[in-house]
């Protein structure tokens, strides 16, 4: 019988690592031992270390606020508190965890071992670099002056027929700073209203009733000297039978479904993830039949009435046969199914998030589930001192752009370093990716 990847990592840890299957007060005084930058690189290393270090032991690197917030994708798995990362020395853990070549292709694996490697990816990051937060592109590098970066040259893709550029960001923003008060309103940039974006599998009747199925967006204030632009989309996919799905089948159903606008909207994730998925992770989801499960002699999971959020583990209402069901019956169960991605985490330089929930129809279609994405891009515009629109790019804006839009693919020296184009490798180009530069780094010029 075949065994789906996640059953069988778990299946080997269980029955061939000596260390997992120590009795968990044993591993939890091991972990005590450890030093802050061991402890957060084995939390990573799989699931029972990262269910082990929500012990009380180590609550002293706890983000607490995190664990009480509805947006907490695992509502008791931590993350470190942002006060205890001096301890972690941020750059050391970064170089840590890129240690672990096993998801780059052998191009990268590669470029990596050459004695030129760090040479190379210093002079990428010094010299090719604007405001120290991003790159020329090839054509713009061959220019002698009247250079531009990226980030005004490339676009952010709404959908196959929509795109945002950096002009028009900009303009909105300034009309947004030029209003005197704290909560700035909200200006739409874009919207596609093409057919294409409207279900297939709804009849005419039914589609008048879908709201929100044309991507947008737009820009609002977010307090004190913040700005965020919003993409949305919310999509109908159909999915047929009642039995429970494989996750197999599901990614398949998702690949078709995300063409068009999630897979620009929310991107995959290395090495080539699914970021939809994260909304039935097993530790609080049983809507999906995992082959292999039933062969695991123990796979401890936090117990369903340990999970402080919503879950079907915890109340089979908020299942997908629930979710399935007429959405007047169902539309206090919204919350039960849904994924928050942080891809750059800091205040001052800007976030960048992905948020996505799985809805029941409006139209009562029980083949119907919907698919809810929210992706948000921080612009800070201003300090105390200065209150007016900077026009500064972003990290956040930068790890948005459509790599086309500025010619990744021809870069061909940067093959290895901070572009790949082998599938399946983490440097992969269509795949979300960090920032260009660390944004502790970024300083504007």
């Amino acid at each position: 019988m075949s065994m789906d990847p996640l059953m069988a990592a778990a299946s080997h840890n269980l029955t061939c690592s000596r260390l997992c299957q120590l009795p968990e007060d044993i591993l939890i005084g091991i972990m005590k031992f450890l030093g802050p930058l061991d402890m957060q690189c084995l939390r990573r290393a799989s699931r029972l270390f990262l269910r082990l270090y929500c012990d009380f032991s180590f609550v002293e690197s706890h983000d607490v606020e995190k664990f009480w917030h509805w947006r907490s994708e695992y509502q008791n798995w931590l993350s470190p508190d942002s006060s205890y990362w001096p301890k972690l020395s941020g750059p050391a853990l970064l170089s840590r965890l890129e240690r672990d070549v096993q998801a780059l292709c052998n191009i990268c694996r590669s470029m990596r071992a050459k004695s030129d490697w760090a040479s190379r990816a210093e002079k990428l990051s010094t010299e090719s670099l604007y405001c120290s937060g991003s790159l020329f592109s090839p054509e713009e590098r061959r220019k002698i002056d009247g250079r531009i970066c990226i980030g005004r040259e490339g676009h952010i893709r709404l959908c196959d027929h929509k795109v945002l550029t950096w002009e028009v960001v900009s303009k909105a923003a300034e009309q947004l700073t030029n209003i005197d008060c704290e909560f700035k309103p909200k200006i739409q940039l874009s919207r596609c209203d093409h057919t294409d974006h409207h279900p297939e599998h709804h009849n005419d009747a039914m589609k008048l009733q879908c709201p929100n199925v044309s991507p947008s967006a737009e820009i609002f204030g977010t307090g004190g000297h913040s700005l965020a632009l919003s993409l949305t989309w919310q999509g109908h996919m159909l999915v047929e039978g009642d039995a429970p799905i494989k996750p197999a089948v599901l990614c398949k159903q998702l690949g078709q479904f995300r063409k068009g606008v999630a897979q620009f909207i929310a991107p995959k994730l290395p090495p080539g993830r699914l970021p939809e998925m994260g909304c039935f992770d097993p530790n609080r989801c049983d809507c999906l039949d995992f082959e292999g499960m039933e062969q695991l002699p123990d796979w401890p999971r936090p117990m369903p009435d340990a999970l402080k959020i919503d879950s079907c583990r915890a109340d089979p209402e908020f299942s997908l046969r629930a979710l399935r069901s007429p959405a007047d019956d169902s539309g206090s169960r919204t919350d039960g199914h849904r994924t928050v991605v942080e891809f750059i985490a800091n205040h001052e330089y800007g976030n960048s998030q992905l948020q996505i929930f799985v809805d029941p129809c409006v139209t009562g279609d029980n083949r119907c589930l919907v698919f809810r994405y929210r992706r948000l891009i921080e612009l800070g515009y201003a300090t105390d001192e200065r209150t007016e629109w900077l026009d500064h790019v972003t990290p956040a804006w930068f790890q948005a752009l459509e790599p086309k839009s500025y010619e990744l693919t021809d870069d061909v020296g940067a093959i290895g370093v901070n572009w790949c184009p082998t599938r399946g490798c983490m440097n992969y180009y269509e795949y979300i990716r960090k920032s260009v530069a660390s944004v502790n780094e970024v300083e504007w010029l």
